[in-house]
């Protein structure tokens, strides 16, 4: 396994090399005023940094996750249908029902399927975390979130 592990990170540590080299064709810019390349050298050099990490401490450690057999083992295969059908409903009603109201049902429908969380967290906390990343996406970044039928709110 730790073989595995060095090609990957040496192989991921080639890839961002090619990444930022082929970045800095790009005109870097400035801090205060990035150019093209600003952010996929950076992003080439952090993914660098990250995998080179990753590769000293396969080198020098001996071994970075237990080995268990079958990673696949023990996985409940039938929250995987139910996942890509809750996303599913969620694209599709996402423009008649708004970001805010299908927000709160996915979130509580995934949070009270996981069987992690109470019932009251997850009824009370999904339209809480849904009206903190609509704070987040519209307000802060811009991002246009499709009100549906709340549209008098907007």
């Amino acid at each position: 396994m730790r073989k595995l592990h060095i090609i990957a990170g040496v192989l991921i540590m080639t890839f961002a090399g090619v990444f930022y080299l082929k970045a800095r064709q790009l005109s870097f810019g400035t801090i205060r005023s990035p150019g093209p390349g600003f952010v996929p050298s950076a992003l080439g050099t952090i993914l660098f940094l990250f995998a080179l990490i990753f590769v000293l401490k396969s080198v020098f450690k001996r071994s970075l996750v237990h080995d268990t057999g079958n990673p696949w083992e023990g996985m409940d295969w039938k929250r995987i249908p139910f996942t890509l059908a809750i996303l599913l409903g969620y694209a599709l009603f996402l423009d008649h029902l708004g970001y805010l109201v299908c927000t709160s049902i996915l979130l509580g429908i995934l949070f009270w399927g996981e069987g992690v969380w109470k019932k009251w967290v997850a009824i009370v906390g999904s339209p809480i975390i849904a009206i903190a990343s609509y704070v987040l996406f519209k307000r802060l970044l811009g991002v246009q979130l499709p009100w549906g039928f709340l549209t008098f709110l907007g």
